[in-house]
């Protein structure tokens, strides 16, 4: 993956009553798409999962996006259920892309933020 934490347009890291962090979400500029986004990372903690933290976090990464103008947001996933469920409930469809970018077997998925 040619990006560092540095390269992201956005990054959330959500504090928890206790004060501490409980996740975080990413996006970069879509190498492979004008005027998307790819949604790079996201993590929720053992102990903060199941809340809803990563759909919540979601939908800031969205509003955010579309401020900055994005029609897309794209991301894939592996072998992750639970994520893969959060981005079902959250609109996200799957697609087959000209171009695969992730790893073998990897699932992607895409989301029109504005009507083209």
């Amino acid at each position: 993956v040619g990006w560092s934490i540095e390269d992201l347009e956005m990054i959330l890291h959500p504090m928890c009553e206790d004060g501490k962090e409980a996740g975080f979400i990413g996006y970069v500029p879509s190498t492979h798409y004008a005027k998307t986004a790819y949604f790079c990372r996201v993590g929720v903690l053992p102990k903060y999962r199941g809340m809803g933290l990563q759909r919540r976090m979601m939908v800031v990464m969205e509003r955010h996006a579309r401020l900055m103008q994005y029609r897309a947001i794209v991301t894939d996933t592996m072998e992750n259920i639970p994520s893969a469920n959060n981005i079902i409930a959250c609109g996200y469809k799957l697609f087959a892309p000209a171009e695969p970018w992730g790893h073998a077997g990897a699932l992607y998925w895409r989301k029109q933020l504005i009507s083209v």
